[in-house]
């Protein structure tokens, strides 16, 4: 037996379940909670159509095709500025924060706790003296 990779579509005439009963008219809540699909796919399409055949969709179409090349430009722009800006922080800007940080340390390790700088020496009184 060979499985199908999509499920059929349902026929017009046939009926598929719905969930809960406020959402169907009386009449199909007389026949056990099923909507005919038949009709709901032809309320999709007119529905679809009413939409496509408007001047509002039509102009927002032109309009959007009219722009989206320099949208592209600015795209293309935009992610080459990107990469360049990050691959010369990376190239750039990482050993010269590398190389900070080491000088800090360095001048840190020098300091030991005998000859570090006190608040006094730094004009600081501890207080109640």
């Amino acid at each position: 037996m060979a499985r199908k990779l999509f499920a059929d579509l349902p026929t017009s005439d046939e009926v598929v379940p719905v969930g809960g009963s406020s959402a169907l008219p009386r009449s199909s809540r007389r026949n056990g909670g099923l909507w005919p699909v038949g009709t709901f796919f032809d309320k999709i399409d007119n529905i679809k159509e009413a939409i496509m055949d408007s001047d509002g969709y039509i102009r927002t179409v032109e309009l959007t095709n009219s722009i989206s090349p320099y949208f592209k430009k600015a795209y293309s722009f935009a992610s080459s500025a990107a990469w360049i800006l990050s691959t010369s922080f990376i190239v750039i800007g990482l050993p010269l924060v590398f190389e900070m940080d080491r000088e800090l340390n360095e001048a840190g390790a020098g300091m030991t706790p005998a000859n570090a700088p006190t608040a006094a020496d730094h004009g600081l009184h501890p207080a109640g003296r």
